[in-house]
């Protein structure tokens, strides 16, 4: 498994140095993408997936014989096996932006997650990639890596985030307790990255997740609102609490997410949490 830390905490050195480069999330996402094909390039892991041809009768799908869409199909499928046939080695890469996976092969219920790094090598379980009506997806064990990127562009503190709660004498303990992390689609998408790494329940109670794989969130802040790198100036009363908001938020996180590596970055510094 290539070792994305050294790609990750570069786009945190870029971001600490030059935040104003960073416009959108998007900026965001394609400086990983690029700074992992590189991490991915120069590993001593296998820099392509493992099978020559992506497709195979069970993934690919294609219309009925006489629809327009089915030509297409066949047509794809055609050129990959020109191009299996003609290379010795694999040729799918393996960093990919907005990559559609499912945790049921053959399914039509499908998640993305922002960047996936596929798995390399000879991976047991191999699943061919799916083609749908013009839709590319995977299994999810067929993933190294999977990433959600997150950028609080204006967003200072979360004190909104805390209810019923005295935040001048709670704990650090009750305040996680009770503070909802269901704002900007950060919950939504923890929670997708730890059913993917450790597991959650179907509807059957059968436990669904890969643990091989990885997931990583990204967290970008121009404010701090952890208050994980305070400035010297940062004396106002309201700081302690915004600071004890920001370890509960922390706190929580390490709990309800325990599979998901959490990487936090922001004009004045960057960390693992």
């Amino acid at each position: 498994m290539v070792d994305i830390r050294p790609a990750v905490e570069q786009l945190g050195t870029e971001f600490e140095r030059s935040p104003v480069d960073f416009f959108t999330e998007s900026d965001m996402q394609s400086r990983l993408y690029h700074l992992l094909r590189e991490e991915v390039k120069q590993s001593d892991d296998s820099p392509l997936t493992p099978r020559s041809s992506p497709f195979g009768s069970e993934g690919m799908q294609v219309g009925r014989s006489s629809s327009y869409r089915s030509d297409y199909d066949e047509r794809v499928k055609e050129q990959v096996d020109q191009v299996a046939d003609a290379r010795s080695t694999p040729h799918l890469s393996r960093v990919h932006t907005e990559l559609w996976y499912t945790t049921d092969f053959g399914s039509d219920k499908k998640n993305r997650v922002d960047i996936a790094v596929l798995r390399g090598g000879d991976p047991r379980n191999y699943r061919p990639v799916v083609w749908s009506k013009g839709k590319q997806s995977l299994s999810f064990e067929m993933i190294d890596h999977a990433f959600e990127l997150k950028y609080l562009r204006e967003r200072m503190g979360l004190r909104r985030r805390v209810d019923d709660v005295d935040l001048q004498s709670a704990t650090v303990d009750e305040i996680a307790e009770t503070i909802d992390l269901d704002f900007n689609g950060i919950g939504k998408d923890l929670n997708r990255l730890q059913g993917l790494s450790g597991g959650i329940e179907d509807g059957d109670g059968e436990t669904v997740g890969y643990t091989d794989l990885d997931s990583h969130f990204v967290l970008f802040a121009n404010y701090d609102p952890l208050r994980r790198f305070q400035p010297s100036h940062d004396n106002l009363p309201s700081s302690k609490i915004n600071q004890k908001i920001g370890e509960a938020v922390i706190q929580k996180i390490s709990i309800d997410f325990p599979d998901v590596n959490v990487f936090y970055a922001t004009p004045a510094g960057y960390d693992w949490l």
